[in-house]
């Protein structure tokens, strides 16, 4: 049985020993403000992320082509607004 998990983001990607390390996590209310909670970590040989690259950015391009998400500027200096779970 294929097992799934939801998560708002990655928090850290790092590489070592030719093995990619994605830290996921997700948005958990706090006092006021949403906060970044860990969630898994998901582990890839070098080879296997870049040959996940071509794939992903497909998908990236069709939904920006279908309005799904919206291009924004890379260098940006305001923060996310965090997870669309919290309003």
């Amino acid at each position: 049985m294929t097992q799934q998990f939801f998560a708002d983001g990655i928090s850290e990607i790092t590489v070592a020993a030719g093995v990619v390390r994605m830290e996921y996590f997700v948005f958990q209310k706090g006092g006021g403000t949403p906060e970044k909670q860990p969630l898994f970590t998901l582990l890839m040989p070098i080879e296997g992320f870049a040959n996940s690259i071509p794939g992903l950015q497909d998908l990236f391009d069709k939904m920006l082509k279908d309005g799904i998400i919206k291009q924004r500027a890379l260098n940006t200096s305001k923060p996310s607004s965090g997870s669309p779970n919290f309003s």
